[in-house]
């Protein structure tokens, strides 16, 4: 009797979670089964391999390290985990990473100051610039302050974007928090003709349409972006406008790549509030009529050119033209609107040699690049009529040149 209790006590168990009116058959089955059959040892989960993570670590994308060849805390995001996040701005999707914080002091999301390790880029200009943002390695913060026109960025067609953080001397002058590295899209094998179409609260419309595929050696990429919001404080309106190609040859060693990015916007800033306003007036907007308006048109080129087993030339080339309005509401002086044009244009060439040094991988790089810009603003005082006088109008010629060498052994 007690045998028969010790088994059943288990199989009961067992069987409960069969169901009723099958102890009788179960019991017998399974006496019979942990008599003859040995236990099997579960089977062992299955191996996930990940794909290997390769980051630019030098000054031109052509030719990324591994991750772990790169002496920095880097964060690298594909395009569709971007476009997972639902953001509308850069800095919204950025802001999701540890470390990463934004400010909204000009009230609007497309201008939110974005820090990390206690340095900031912000579209204020005077705000002290601590972060270098590049676009298929083309330096973008502008050229009269430094400041980053975030709205600028085509956050719809980024093929990946490595925040790579802590100073880098390779990334040039500001590049104290780190840097922002922007890889764009080029046509896939897959060809794709997708329209997209969206719409939410706050007057949100989006619409999108995209084509790209491979001809032979060549690939090409077009994409038109509009999106349009009333935002949710008083005059806080967004209107985005974008426009991006990029034509490529992939032959043998070569890799061209040509690229034409073009975006219109009217932003509006609704400006910060006092902390008294904020839980009674959180839509209020005290200086309505703040706007920002850039129209911006870039040609970028990219090489890559494989010389031999262990040399490698890459060369950027690109020409970038901005124009600008700023019109300031003041409630003690007079309004202020702004004109500001900038032209610039320049180049960089890169030249790597890959090949043991001791026995051990070496990666060598060295380059040099050259920018010039011209830049205009001009700044009117204007009464509530509309009566304006100039107030200040200053141009400059900026030269930018540098120059690095940079060695990376794996010794372990």
């Amino acid at each position: 009797m007690s045998a028969r209790l010790t088994i059943a006590v288990p199989l009961l168990l067992a069987c409960a979670s069969a169901g009723p009116g099958l102890h009788g058959p179960v019991t017998a089955a399974a006496q019979e089964r942990d008599v003859t059959t040995p236990e099997r040892e579960p089977a062992a989960p299955p191996q996930i391999r990940l794909p290997a993570l390769e980051v630019t670590g030098t000054r031109l994308p052509s030719t990324p390290l591994p991750a772990s060849s790169v002496p920095a805390a880097v964060d690298v995001i594909s395009g569709r985990e971007l476009r997972e996040t639902g953001a509308t701005s850069l800095q919204d999707a950025l802001r999701r990473l540890p470390g990463v914080t934004t400010a909204d002091q000009q009230g609007n999301p497309f201008q939110m100051d974005l820090s990390f390790r206690g340095f900031q880029g912000s579209s204020v200009t005077g705000a002290p610039q601590g972060i270098s943002v590049f676009v298929d390695g083309v330096r973008v913060n502008e050229p009269t302050v430094e400041e980053i026109n975030f709205d600028l960025m085509p956050l719809d067609d980024i093929e990946r974007l490595e925040l790579i953080r802590g100073p880098g001397a390779v990334f040039g002058r500001n590049t104290l928090g780190g840097v922002l590295n922007i890889i764009t899209k080029r046509g896939a094998e897959v060809r794709e003709i997708v329209p997209e179409a969206e719409w939410g609260s706050f007057g949100r419309q989006k619409y999108r349409f995209r084509l790209g595929g491979v001809e032979g050696p060549a690939d090409y990429y077009v994409a038109g972006t509009f999106f349009s919001e009333d935002g949710w404080r008083d005059a806080s309106a967004s209107r985005v406008g974008r426009l991006f190609t990029r034509v490529g040859l992939r032959a043998g060693g070569t890799d061209l790549a040509v690229s034409y990015q073009r975006a219109q916007n009217h932003i509006e800033q609704a400006g910060s509030l006092p902390a008294s306003e904020l839980d009674q007036h959180r839509t209020r907007n005290f200086t309505r009529g703040d706007f920002f308006e850039p129209l911006m048109n870039a040609v970028t080129v990219n090489l890559k050119q494989d010389l031999d087993e262990r040399w490698a030339l890459g060369a950027t080339g690109f020409v970038r033209a901005l124009d600008a309005e700023q019109f300031n509401v003041n409630l003690a002086g007079a309004n202020t609107r702004s004109f500001t044009s900038t032209a610039t244009l320049g180049g960089t060439l890169e030249a790597t040699r890959q090949a043991p040094l001791a026995g051990r991988p070496n990666r060598l790089v060295a380059g040099a690049e050259y920018a010039y810009a011209d830049a205009r603003v001009r700044v009117f005082e204007e009464t509530a009529e509309g009566a304006r006088s100039l107030e200040s109008d200053v141009r400059d010629g900026i030269h930018a040149a540098g120059g690095w060498l940079q060695d990376t052994l794996e010794v372990a």
